[in-house]
């Protein structure tokens, strides 16, 4: 069952009325670059990366996985890789 503003808001939406603008009402809060991860993770995927570290699947595995990663897109040492991971989705993805 449907709630009167939801009609409403139907309504406007079906005859074309202008709707109200979103972008007042969120505020972006953190924002992480995730392209450059997805492009590696995929490359690291179709090469097979992963069963080579490891036959099954598992944490450790995936810290491996995730630490050649953070090599290929920025060269930091280990301490900072580990900062480096909570500012991009890697941390994230595993």
């Amino acid at each position: 069952m449907l709630s009167d503003e939801q009609i409403e808001a139907m309504r406007a939406v079906l005859a074309e009325v202008a709707m109200r603008s979103v972008e007042g009402h969120f505020a972006v809060v953190r924002s992480c670059p995730h392209g450059p991860l997805q492009a590696v993770r995929m490359a690291v995927q179709r090469l097979g990366f992963e069963g080579l570290v490891a036959s099954r699947t598992g944490p450790e595995r995936e810290h491996v996985c995730a630490m050649v990663a953070a090599r290929v897109l920025a060269r930091h040492t280990r301490l900072a890789t580990t900062r480096w991971w909570h500012t991009r989705t890697l941390a994230e993805t595993g």
